[in-house]
């Protein structure tokens, strides 16, 4: 793998020292880009989390069915990221088509009753496909002192949406 050479709209003249690495954290040029890169693949954690939720909540319970979900969502997932290695360098506009397709997934669970499980599926599907181009592209656009704090700002961003997306099934299961 090859690092991914500095951004060169950055103005590191004005290095803040108690930063590590003495790189100033946020540069008002990074934040919207940023933002544009981590909101669909956030939103589209959630929606899976949610739904894989619904679907270990939908039936008897037996923990066999359980085991053969989870297996089958976790391979769908790493099938998805399978995917993205071979997929070329991709930016915000595959970012939004990932989220699209995976609100189409979520109509279908929420429209039609046969729809849940495989909605579960695809949407771990295009999740581990956004995953890995989000983290490329995030490489390709913060320099050096920051490309850490953006994966984590990144990372902070899924748990939020997949937190809020959990305490709504759980809610929406109990109705």
């Amino acid at each position: 793998m090859v690092e991914p050479p500095a951004s060169p709209d950055v103005d590191t003249a004005h290095d803040d020292p108690a930063t590590p690495g003495g790189t100033d954290w946020a540069p008002r040029g990074y934040l919207w880009p940023l933002l544009a890169l981590t909101a669909p693949a956030a939103l589209l954690s959630g929606a899976a989390t949610a739904a894989s939720f619904w679907a270990q909540t939908k039936g008897d319970g037996d923990p066999g069915r359980m085991t053969w979900l989870v297996a089958a969502l976790t391979l769908a997932e790493a099938a998805g990221s399978m995917i993205a290695a071979r997929l070329p360098a991709a930016g915000v506009r595959s970012q939004a088509l990932l989220a699209g397709l995976g609100a189409l997934a979520v109509m279908t669970a929420l429209t039609r009753d046969s729809g849940l499980l495989p909605a579960a599926a695809f949407l771990s599907l295009i999740l581990g496909v956004a995953h890995p181009l989000r983290a490329a592209a995030i490489q390709r656009l913060a320099v050096d002192g920051i490309r850490a704090r953006a994966a984590s700002i990144a990372s902070a961003c899924d748990k939020v949406c997949d937190t809020i997306a959990l305490m709504l099934a759980g809610f929406s299961r109990r109705r």
